[in-house]
């Protein structure tokens, strides 16, 4: 008897272990957001990254509006057929229907060969917000040259 008492105990601890490790759903939704984005970028889909950007946009302290990000991806795809995008880190700060995302990516691009031509490190510091239920870009702060 004690030993099924004892397995029953376990249980519940291994229980409310995974559940208090089950993460804010919010950032669950986030991180799926960003993966997609990453994906898109990758496969030359700029539109679909686009499409998770506001209407008022603000880069590079106002420097950019939703247009010239567009513009600046457009340019990349144009000098790089393949691009490559991995997540160094990320750290997410989570509230209340908005979010900040700090990361460090490494870009690669090339011309279709096996080993990319360029690469940078790349600070980037984003804000997101949710609307109509789903996450979008507000902003982006980055170090670094996007341009390959």
């Amino acid at each position: 008897m004690a030993r099924i008492f004892t397995l029953s105990a376990c249980l519940c601890a291994l229980l409310l272990l995974l559940v208090g490790c089950a993460g804010d759903p919010d950032q669950a939704a986030l991180e799926e957001t960003i993966a997609e984005a990453q994906s898109a970028a990758e496969n030359g889909e700029m539109g679909e990254v686009i499409a998770l950007v506001t209407q008022d946009f603000a880069g590079q302290g106002g420097r950019y509006d939703k247009q010239m990000l567009r513009r600046m991806l457009a340019a990349i795809r144009l000098r790089h057929s393949d691009v490559g995008i991995s997540r160094v880190s990320t750290e997410y700060e989570m509230g209340e229907s908005f979010a900040t995302v700090k990361m460090k990516l490494l870009l690669t691009g090339g011309s279709g060969g096996m080993l990319p031509e360029s690469g940078r490190l790349v600070d980037l510091e984003t804000r997101w917000r949710v609307e109509d239920g789903a996450w979008r870009l507000t902003s982006a702060e980055w170090e670094g040259n996007f341009g390959l």
